[in-house]
């Protein structure tokens, strides 16, 4: 008696996007939320004599928030390191061509800039617009008039920390986990919804809901090009990008 083969669509079903065995990461969603508190609680109190110390300046506030994304990265690698051997390959930071990578990420990130910026900010900022009876802008999330010590910290920081610590986190720990239990898409928009929530700034909730809706599909692109090349170099690379355009725009318009 010979066996019927399985179909293919048996063994991968459509729009599953299974993570290879050797990728899926051996934390889950719950897991990785925790672990993300626990970090930010723990950056939280390292915030506070820092404070104390220099004042709550915007230059100050600026350095905080590098300080706060380091702490909180630093942590959740303690946390990977000792929980789950082999966390690298499941993040994405064991990929075969790490410099290619990150060039596709930039070029890719310079595309979802303009996409979002002009199709998704206006749209949703017309709609807003039309439930607030007001106008609508993304609040400003770069302090105006800082030192050039400020603009220093702003620059690094959103160039280089912020890509590097919100992807790790966010496409690296929780995508990856969400990926491998949801499939791509839904963990896509959850890993994506998250990354919204975080962009909150105190502004009038239009601006505030604005700023972090468009930041949904962003994290979405973002996730779908960390899973297109199989790592996390790619998804740094389009954030940096991102950030490059955004940060440019903000100092030509002031």
């Amino acid at each position: 008696m010979s066996a019927i083969p399985p179909r293919p669509d048996d063994l991968h079903p459509v729009g599953a996007s299974p993570v290879p065995t050797g990728d899926a990461p051996t934390w889950g969603i719950g897991q990785a939320l925790l672990a993300y508190i626990a970090a930010f609680a723990a950056a939280a109190v390292v915030s506070v004599p820092i404070f104390a110390l220099f004042g709550s300046s915007d230059t100050v506030a600026v350095a905080v928030n590098a300080v706060v994304a380091i702490v909180i990265a630093g942590a959740l690698v303690w946390w990977l390191a000792v929980r789950h051997p082999g966390w690298r390959t499941s993040v994405g930071l064991r990929a075969a061509a790490p410099l290619r990578d990150l060039a596709a990420g930039l070029a890719f990130g310079a595309v979802v800039y303009p996409v979002v910026a002009i199709a998704v900010a206006s749209t949703l900022g017309f709609l807003l617009q039309r439930l607030s009876g007001g106008s609508v802008k993304t609040p400003d999330q770069v302090p105006s008039d800082l030192p050039p010590l400020g603009i220093a910290f702003v620059v690094v920081y959103a160039l280089v920390i912020a890509p590097a610590g919100e992807e790790f986190f966010f496409r690296g720990v929780l995508f990856s986990a969400a990926r491998a239990r949801l499939g791509l898409w839904p963990g896509a928009l959850f890993s994506g919804l998250l990354f919204g929530l975080i962009h909150y700034v105190p502004a009038p909730w239009p601006d505030a809901v604005l700023l972090m809706a468009v930041m949904v599909p962003t994290g979405m692109a973002f996730a779908w090009i960390r899973a297109r090349r199989a790592s996390l170099y790619a998804s740094i690379g389009a954030h940096v990008a991102f950030n490059v355009i955004g940060l440019v725009l903000i100092y030509a318009t002031r």
